[in-house]
């Protein structure tokens, strides 16, 4: 960290400037002893798109909005081979597009061998055990755990390589170590957690297999519009997540791991077509309807969202969501989807206590999402709205293991194991399971594209 008074004093000027860091360096540079490396117009190639760019996302922030560039993509490509002599372009993030990355890289340095190892991937570290700084929020933390239990189980009725089903012996579970979050060609495809198991050995002493195991989500996207009029089937798809960006399109939560007290975004997109209206109703695990939305479809929507707000904490468990069309007075669902608030078993980084899991557990104050809401009233479409309550009240309560029992339960239904590898050690009788430097989604495997070696001669790196 530097001492020299320029420095020093800029830093305490911009303590009380606004988004210092756009302009920080470039004062420093122009203002110091290497004022005369400074290029000129360097930032040139800039990804202006002003329809995505200039929304105001942060509106509840801040008091002013302003535009900020994209992240380039593939279809920008030809921007930037029609540009000479720029030293620098904004913005490359990798965690929404690798391939145009991958393609500046070709176009630089020539292609990479088409059957490279890990080419189309891209692995991004969200925690680690070791990391005291970075900050992991309890919901997380429940999620990162039920995928452990889910992924040891899975281990148990492992197929070998014959195709037959060989149980793999149990051991002492660890807490997780690592979670990475898996894209490839730049679809996000799952979580990879790394934990420790512990067996006993003849000897008595005790033997520690490191794992990991591939979680990927599991869609309960339903689209139900395919034999209706002009406007409905425009619907294409609808996602539930937090953290929606709307300059890029993305939810920053990529899992979309959400507990009781986030806001969760629908996000709906269609083709372009004829005008018509919808209503969106959201469903709480025992059928409570915690909203019903109307929401006008304009001709040109392509993705568009929608983020109610309710009173906290949500009820935990399976959550739908209904589009419904009116066609002659009679209500149709053109599509719907379900997602997961997870109950929580941690509170502040610990364990929960009993008293706060049934805080956080069971739902929102009299059963009530809405202020203006006097009444709570139930999907008309179900009939097993008593069963669910009984049983909603029952897991409220839950503690321990028990608690434990019922996350592992609403997590399995939205997230499968995929496989498992090896990072160090041998399960007993589970032999047949590989070794994660040689498996090709493991955030062990080699990914060479990523490697940064000595610069040559001739200012590349490759």
């Amino acid at each position: 960290m530097s001492k020299d008074p320029l420095v020093t004093s800029l830093k305490h000027t911009y303590s009380y400037s606004l988004l210092p860091a756009e302009s920080f360096f470039h004062t420093v540079l122009r203002n110091g002893p290497y004022c005369e490396t400074f290029v000129r117009t360097n930032l040139r190639l800039t990804n202006w798109k002003r329809k995505l760019g200039c929304r105001c996302q942060y509106k509840h922030i801040v008091d002013w909005c302003g535009c900020s560039p994209n992240d380039f993509k593939p279809e920008d490509m030809a921007r930037i081979k029609s540009q000479s002599t720029n030293y620098f372009a904004r913005k490359f993030e990798a965690i929404v597009n690798q391939e145009v990355i991958n393609q500046l890289d070709s176009w630089l340095y020539d292609p990479y061998p088409a059957d490279m190892q890990g080419l189309n991937y891209y692995w991004e570290s969200i925690y680690h055990h070791e990391d005291s700084v970075s900050k992991t929020s309890d919901v997380f933390r429940t999620f990162y755990q039920s995928f452990v239990s889910i992924g040891v189980k899975s281990l148990k009725t492992s197929p070998a390589q014959g195709g037959e089903s060989q149980a793999c012996r149990t051991g002492t579970v660890g807490d997780i170590k690592e979670v990475t979050f898996l894209s490839q060609h730049d679809q996000f495809t799952g979580v990879l957690a790394v934990y420790d198991i512990e067996y006993p050995t003849n000897s008595g002493s005790k033997q520690v297999v490191t794992l990991e195991s591939w979680l990927a989500p599991l869609s309960h996207e339903e689209l139900l519009n395919l034999n209706v009029s002009n406007g409905p089937q425009r619907l294409v798809g609808l996602e539930v997540g937090t953290i929606w960006d709307q300059k890029e399109r993305v939810f920053r939560n990529l899992a979309r791991l959400m507990g009781p007290w986030d806001d969760p975004v629908l996000v709906h997109r269609w083709v372009h077509g004829k005008e018509f209206d919808v209503k969106i109703m959201w469903v709480d695990p025992i059928n409570v309807v915690t909203g019903i939305y109307e929401m006008k479809v304009v001709t040109n929507w392509v993705v568009s969202f929608h983020k109610p707000t309710f009173k906290k904490p949500m009820r935990p468990g399976k959550w739908t969501i209904k589009m419904i069309f009116t066609h002659k007075g009679e209500d149709m669902v053109i599509g719907q989807t379900k997602f997961l608030v997870i109950p929580m078993s941690y509170s502040k980084g610990q364990p929960v206590s009993a008293q706060d899991a049934v805080a956080a557990n069971s739902g929102p104050p009299g059963g009530i999402y809405n202020t203006n809401d006097f009444l709570i009233e139930f999907d008309r479409e179900a009939n097993n709205t008593e069963a669910l309550a009984k049983k909603a009240a029952e897991n409220s309560r839950k503690a321990g293991p028990e608690l434990h029992a019922w996350i592992d339960n609403v997590t399995d239904y939205f997230w499968t194991v995929e496989s498992s590898c090896t990072i160090s050690g041998k399960i007993p009788g589970c032999e047949h399971i590989s070794l994660c430097e040689s498996t090709i989604w493991s955030s062990r495997s080699p990914d060479p594209k990523s490697e940064i070696g000595k610069v040559k001669p001739n200012g590349r790196l490759r």
